[in-house]
């Protein structure tokens, strides 16, 4: 922690001539006997107005809300103090980052006892610290008192425990499985509500709780409960909120306990990391043929609430072919939800990967490698009556060599016949068909081939039907 000194901030003000109040701010707190005060300097370095101050005195929780604006913000470093009024040294700091000249910013402090404390903001203009000799000139603070916090009762203990697991293989859906526990020995607590909620704080579901389904005497917690259907890969807040009374004023609905946690990513990504947000992502499930066509199957979520960066413009995603020097060839448009898209095989020439991307081209969301499972199979005779080479060739056969699992065959001497014979080759060691019965007979026989496959880490087979004329 930097030590901090807030050279203006530390005397009150009545002391000096230049400071002035500042009133248009509002206080959010359940406790009633709450105050808050806002001074500002008269000649400040920089243009700031406090918006709302939020005080929770069941997790000591003291925040203030603010808007900033400083023409010289790049060549400054800002910051936001708690400290004693009694004292110039900081009991807690945060630095904020400016990216450009207007800041709406939110910083909280844990309030440890019944001290009086303020908050006050106010900047360096230095690049860095390398030569701060900790001293800066205060340009707002807030003193703020709650004369019943020593006679408050709190919980204890509190914590929420992650307990997410890999997405299920084959779900298109995140998730997010929590446990909470907590100790309630001063009783006062009447029910919780756990509340998924996005970074921004919206609020996406709720799960609510009456305190005797979760308390044994004063240990209380939640095994494990999940929030589903989410978006992979994206961080979400877990908030517990609580209603009762403190032993001096009721509360309802505030925040005792938040945890960030992530959710896994799908199966679908393998290895690899896509872009993901809430409400925002798509998924290439996989691809089949259907004649002249490729049928690639995807899932397409989008609530229509992610932007573009400092625009009004709205993210849509699109299905794009790629080449071999990583060039577009062709855009598709897709729909939300569970959709399959047909592709003519020949707008697939030469393709070697599918996407789905933002339409500025900026973000893939997902890709698959385009690998033509669609081998040509060699039978021959060998001179033997019953003994037939076995070869097939496939597009991209370096490829397919690593996911071939099993051929099995099966022998009719009619295509609307039960099979006689059934044969398992272990491809590529085996390269024979031994056939156990005297076709002689026959002029052709009739190969049902099954072609067990891993695509992607979904199984799958390919059936392909050969004639065999038993004489050639």
């Amino acid at each position: 922690m930097i030590l901090i000194i807030i050279m203006l901030s530390s005397c009150k003000k009545d002391d000096f001539d230049d400071v002035i109040d500042h009133s248009d701010y509002t206080v959010t707190t359940y406790a009633k006997n709450f105050s808050a005060t806002v001074t500002k300097s008269a000649l400040p370095d920089f243009d700031i107005s406090i918006t709302d101050i939020q005080y929770n005195p069941l997790n000591q929780n003291i925040c203030v809300t603010y808007d900033l604006s400083d023409e010289n913000y790049v060549n400054s470093t800002h910051f936001v103090v708690m400290q004693k009024r009694t004292t110039w040294i900081s009991v807690d700091e945060n630095v904020i980052t400016l990216n450009e000249s207007q800041h709406h910013g939110q910083n909280c402090f844990y309030v440890p006892d019944s001290s009086d404390y303020r908050i006050i903001i106010g900047k360096i203009d230095l690049d860095t610290l390398v030569n701060f000799d900790g001293t800066i000139n205060g340009t707002i603070w807030v003193d703020f008192d709650d004369p019943d916090f020593d006679s408050r009762k709190h919980v204890q203990d509190i914590n929420i425990i992650d307990q997410t697991g890999d997405a299920p293989v084959g779900s298109i859906y995140s998730q997010i499985e929590y446990g909470f526990e907590f100790n309630d020995q001063n009783h006062i607590l009447d029910d919780i509500t756990v509340e998924l909620q996005t970074m921004d704080k919206l609020i996406l579901d709720q799960h609510f709780f009456d305190k005797d389904e979760l308390c044994s005497l004063s240990s209380c917690q939640i095994d494990t409960d999940a929030f589903n259907h989410l978006s992979p890969y994206v961080d979400y807040q877990i908030v517990a909120k609580a209603s009762g009374n403190d032993g001096i004023d009721d509360f309802e609905n505030q925040v005792i306990a938040i945890k960030t946690i992530k959710t896994p990513v799908l199966s679908y990504w393998g290895n690899l990391i896509y872009a993901s947000h809430e409400g925002l992502y798509g998924v290439i499930m996989g691809l089949n043929f259907d004649g002249d066509d490729v049928l690639v199957s995807y899932y397409y979520q989008n609530n229509n609430l992610y932007k573009y960066y400092n625009t009004t413009k709205t993210v849509q995603l699109k299905l794009v072919t790629i080449g071999d020097n990583q060039e577009i060839i062709n855009i598709y448009d897709i729909e939300t939800g569970f959709n399959n898209l047909h592709i003519s095989k020949l707008e697939l020439v030469d393709i070697k990967t599918l996407a789905i991307v933002d339409e500025r081209d900026e973000i893939q969301y997902h890709s698959i490698p385009y690998i033509v499972f669609e081998p040509i199979i060699h039978i021959q005779s060998t001179g033997t009556s019953n003994i037939y080479s076995f070869d097939i060739d496939f597009m991209n056969e370096s490829d397919y060599e690593k996911m071939y699992e099993q051929i099995i065959i099966e022998v009719f001497i009619s295509q609307y016949a039960t099979p006689v014979e059934r044969i398992e080759i272990l491809y590529p060691e085996q390269k024979a068909i031994i056939l156990y019965h005297d076709f002689s007979e026959f002029e052709d026989i009739y190969l049902k081939i099954y072609i067990n496959y891993d695509y992607f880490g979904e199984k799958r087979t390919l059936i392909k039907y050969v004639r065999i004329n038993v004489f050639s």
